[in-house]
């Protein structure tokens, strides 16, 4: 479910696609820590790194909002967790995803044409 994630001064930062499970939890806990997941440093891969890679985390919060008897989940962070919720898998809006998936098939078809004019050449070497 697509969730719009606020500041403590309700200032929108980004859209999450929580999972039912996910916005249970937070509907029976009220806060919940999620891990901003990053690629692991090289030395780390291989082996060379001894200490210990931080996790940077975000801490939520949910608040009901009841509108036409319906509720809805307002969904909070604090200041000091911002930037780290940029960072956060975020999720585009129905309005947005239209003219996301006109603008990729566009891209692709380019890059196919491209392609192609390049495997087949541009015919000026005859």
């Amino acid at each position: 479910m697509n969730v719009v994630l606020y500041t403590d001064d309700m200032m929108p930062i980004t859209v999450l696609d929580l999972s039912r499970a996910q916005l249970d939890f937070l509907d029976r806990a009220g806060t919940m820590r999620l891990p901003i997941i990053r690629p692991l440093p090289y030395p780390f891969v291989v082996g060379e790194l001894s200490e210990e890679v931080p996790v940077d985390t975000v801490d939520l919060w949910i608040e009901p909002l009841y509108r036409n008897g319906q509720r809805h989940w307002l969904l909070f962070t604090r200041a000091e967790f911002e930037e780290n919720a940029l960072l956060l898998p975020s999720t585009y809006l129905p309005g947005q995803r239209h003219q996301l998936e006109r603008d990729r098939r566009e891209a692709f078809g380019r890059g196919v044409l491209a392609a192609l004019t390049r495997m087949l050449g541009n015919g000026d070497d005859e």
